[in-house]
């Protein structure tokens, strides 16, 4: 089960008696806690009915939370972040304290836990490995959920697409396929990431389009178009396609935002290294997967890529890094302006070689 889905099972009722969240993906873990809330308490039940501590009680003092009765019956939230229950042990097959004894008191948690109250939800984070072996977590793999929240530069395809997806139809929209391309296509060119920037970005989106329910590729190069990563993938498009009408203007967008011609250099030298190292790597019969596994690219990204490679012949991509590194070169000495890169991109569209520079 991925965060997507779980997200909204528990938007639609379906609430566990305890859940243990960890992982390096914080945001995810917060977005899941949050919901969890909002699902089981009111806003003014969370005065009465949530607890939130930052680290463990000790065991018998969680049980009495656990056991304690709401105030005004219903439903209560108990939070536990930074929690090291779940901590390597430090003897085999044995709940121990802080100062190494044996815990008696665990072995009653964990009986409480199976039998967990129907009044009562336990949610324990952290942002620690968890040790798999623990009693603890095995109990709560058997009456609860435990979730990692792996970091997002991990999920593959299918679940960013689902996360995408999900973000939007809270906000009762859609997404046009091709957004969806450059959406994953940009996430995929990033060298980091999160998600913190991402939503925030889907929240723009949304705002922008106001009462139309599908977002368009048009929409979201307007709103992303300070994205470099995105304006970068599009040029790439339009570069493999030969359409020089289409290219020349993303570049000259780019350039008109202020993005300094040094970063679109950098940005494009990167993109074309990757594609002649897929374009050899294809020569000598490496599968996708293989490629992808090699450069680091999910397997939707590095088929585009892998069809983009077709686009270019090796020589003209060696001439294309030679004229990028010049005009970085020149740039930085105040002796280049915006039209060589400008040939750069039409030589590409066109198929044929850069001259070097005399």
């Amino acid at each position: 089960m991925n965060y997507s889905q779980l997200e909204e099972r528990i938007r639609q009722g379906e609430v566990s008696p305890v859940y243990l969240l960890y992982g390096e993906e914080h945001y995810i873990i917060q977005q899941l806690e949050h919901a969890i809330i909002d699902q089981l308490l009111t806003p003014d039940e969370r005065d009465c009915n949530l607890t939130v501590l930052d680290g463990d009680p000790k065991p018998e003092e969680l049980i009495g939370l656990l056991e304690t009765v709401p105030f005004l019956g219903g439903k209560q939230v108990i939070v536990i972040h930074n929690t090291a229950f779940f901590r390597a042990a430090k003897q085999d097959n044995a709940e121990v304290d802080e100062s190494g004894k044996s815990d008696k008191s665990s072995g009653r948690l964990l009986k409480v836990l199976a039998d967990m109250p129907d009044y009562t939800c336990l949610v324990l984070t952290t942002i620690e490995k968890v040790d798999k072996r623990r009693k603890l977590f095995k109990q709560i793999e058997k009456c609860g959920i435990a979730f990692e929240a792996i970091s997002f530069k991990s999920w593959d395809t299918k679940n960013i697409s689902q996360w995408v997806q999900a973000q939007l139809g809270k906000r009762q929209k859609k997404i046009a396929a091709n957004a969806m391309e450059a959406v994953l296509a940009m996430v995929g060119s990033m060298p980091r990431i999160s998600l913190v920037f991402l939503e925030a970005e889907l929240e723009k989106l949304s705002l922008y389009t106001g009462n139309r329910t599908i977002i368009t590729l048009q929409d979201l190069e307007a709103v992303l178009a300070s994205v470099p990563e995105l304006s970068v993938f599009a040029l790439l498009e339009a570069i493999g396609q030969k359409q020089v009408a289409k290219a020349l203007p993303l570049l000259g967008r780019q350039l008109a935002s202020g993005e300094h011609p040094a970063k679109l250099i950098g940005l494009l030298a990167r993109e074309i290294r990757l594609l002649w190292r897929i374009k050899e790597m294809v020569a000598t019969g490496l599968p996708a997967r293989e490629i992808g596994t090699r450069t680091g690219l999910v397997n939707y990204i590095c088929e585009k890529k892998i069809k983009q490679s077709q686009q270019f012949g090796i020589a003209q991509l060696r001439q294309a890094l030679l004229s990028l590194a010049q005009a970085d070169t020149d740039f930085k000495s105040s002796q280049a302006n915006e039209a060589v890169l400008e040939e750069i991109v039409i030589r590409l569209c066109h198929n044929t070689t850069i001259p070097s520079k005399p």
